[in-house]
């Protein structure tokens, strides 16, 4: 074979963070791993990823890029699917490894990686669509909605104290604000270049095309985790009043980092007030 279709696995490596990274090395260190294994598993590793490569390859011949790929893929799958099948047990794992069945631990492996890259494209694409117009809020003195039947304490019959009437110790309740939509905080994200890529991304294919047209490969691990920290600060940040965070972003148009706008939170609760902008005033009382 031409060293194109004979994928480098010593310069890729398995990563000694992942849990297969870790279950191999410890395997290693206490001899639990029989001899040869791990070029047994970079034998199974190197055919599986020319096939995955063949399949995806976008024209005649393959290039090292599609084979690099591929390669990450399978290992992987192969760190997904190990972990699921025994539940992060490093010692069950060692055994799995053992047994030898490496292509159902990957197949387990790509199922997984599928359907989170299938999350992360619904979820960016939700993201990315525009608000819908939201309803004018009711005064604060009348009611949010006509009620549908009388309150038990209702009565149709007159009363001898006279005519009946509401209670007056219950006010209506204005509408809670509508929270702010998803598109107009991603500026406060720290992700804007990631969402077009996870908003496209095929499960298949574990690519999606980013701002500038370009394909970018998608991670079901490390894409995945920087997904699941956005969906935490987004809900945050829906959490907040909407004139609060709409004031934020008319002052800071390029947007916040996080970390700072945590802060703001945080000054906000402090000195008891609703707004997340900070001026010179307000400087001042943090100053000794």
């Amino acid at each position: 074979m031409s060293q194109l279709l004979r994928p480098d696995l010593n310069a890729l490596g398995v990563d000694a963070d992942s849990f297969l990274g870790r279950a191999v090395t410890l395997g290693q260190q206490h001899g639990k791993l029989p001899d040869g294994f791990l070029e047994g598993l970079k034998q199974y590793v190197r055919l599986r990823a020319l096939t995955q490569a063949q399949r995806q390859r976008s024209g005649i011949r393959l290039g090292p890029e599609e084979v690099e790929q591929a390669l990450r893929q399978c290992l992987r799958c192969l760190d997904l699917g190990l972990a699921d099948q025994t539940d992060h047990d490093v010692n069950a794992a060692i055994e799995r490894l053992v047994a030898g069945d490496f292509e159902s631990i990957r197949q387990r492996g790509w199922e997984l990686a599928c359907a989170r890259l299938a999350t992360m494209r619904t979820q960016a694409r939700s993201w990315t669509q525009a608000s819908t117009q939201a309803p004018p809020e009711a005064p604060s003195n009348a009611p949010t909605h006509a009620p549908t039947h009388a309150p038990p304490f209702a009565s149709t019959q007159a009363s001898p104290q006279g005519p009946p009437h509401a209670p007056t110790d219950t006010p209506p309740h204005p509408p809670p604000p509508v929270p702010p939509h998803a598109r107009e905080l991603i500026p406060l994200l720290e992700i804007s270049r990631h969402v077009p890529v996870w908003a496209t991304v095929v499960p298949e294919t574990w690519n999606g095309v980013d701002a500038d047209g370009q394909p970018t490969a998608v991670d079901p691990v490390t894409d995945y985790e920087a997904f699941e920290v956005a969906a935490a600060r987004l809900a945050l940040l829906r959490a907040l009043p909407r004139a609060a965070v709409k004031d934020v972003l008319a002052q800071h148009r390029g947007g916040l980092p996080f970390a700072r706008l945590v802060r703001r939170i945080v000054l906000a609760v402090a000195l008891d007030r609703e707004q997340l902008t900070i001026d010179q005033t307000t400087a001042q009382q943090f100053v000794r």
